[in-house]
């Protein structure tokens, strides 16, 4: 359930995201109102929330009411970056009905996928997939639109996850796709096999540490 910063609970279930200090023994909430997904917060904690000095966290940050769960898609997040040793939040200027932030393998550059929503649900023509230096805060859009997945950990390869478009007819528009994309040359390298019922949504793929492997949950029909 949610709680706001008074400790009161809320009747209205949400999640959020905590930290831990392992040595101390002390746990902060992050900021921002709660999220009415346990499955989106899941999700984003699966990706590279932290810098490459682990000094920062990239978070999605719920706008509202602090005992109001934010419900995905149908609110408004805005980019966080949070200071674990100041506990300091930035908002940064990147909002929409979903903001799925990462960092990078390096821990030196941001991608996050920024999910706009219609009236009947997710819009992923008004959607967009940014990326911009960590230090200096630029956001450039590539050339794709999708549920970003694990950052390779030894190159600028993305795995990006199409959902599928109901709108179109084919067995490839049901079930949607799965690619690599170079996010340095702005480029798609190759489509990844994908069933109907994959899970890929849920469960976020792992690389090797060389890169040579991807390991992704798919189906069988």
């Amino acid at each position: 359930q949610a709680a706001g910063p008074d400790g009161k609970i809320s009747p209205k279930r949400g999640y959020r995201l905590i930290i831990r200090d392992i040595e101390a023994g002390k746990d902060t909430v992050l900021p921002g109102a709660p999220s009415g997904s346990d499955d989106f917060l899941i999700a984003c904690v699966s990706m590279r929330p932290f810098d490459a000095a682990g000094k920062n966290i990239v978070i999605p940050v719920g706008i509202g009411p602090a005992d109001e769960p934010v419900r995905i898609g149908k609110g408004q997040m805005v980019l966080g970056m949070y200071n674990l040793a100041a506990g300091k939040l930035k908002k940064l200027d990147l909002t929409g009905p979903v903001v799925f932030p990462s960092y990078d393998a390096t821990g030196k550059n941001l991608i996050v996928f920024v999910m706009a929503a219609g009236d009947k649900g997710p819009d992923m023509a008004a959607s967009k997939i940014v990326i911009s230096p960590a230090d200096k805060i630029s956001f450039k859009q590539i050339g794709i639109t999708g549920l970003t997945r694990s950052p390779c950990p030894v190159a600028d390869i993305l795995p990006v996850l199409i959902p599928p478009n109901r709108d179109q007819g084919g067995e490839a528009s049901r079930r949607g796709s799965f690619l690599l994309y170079d996010t340095k040359a702005d480029k798609q390298l190759l489509m990844l096999p994908l069933q109907d019922g994959n899970k890929l949504d849920d469960y976020n793929p792992q690389w090797t540490a060389d890169g040579r492997y991807l390991y992704y949950v798919d189906s069988e029909n």
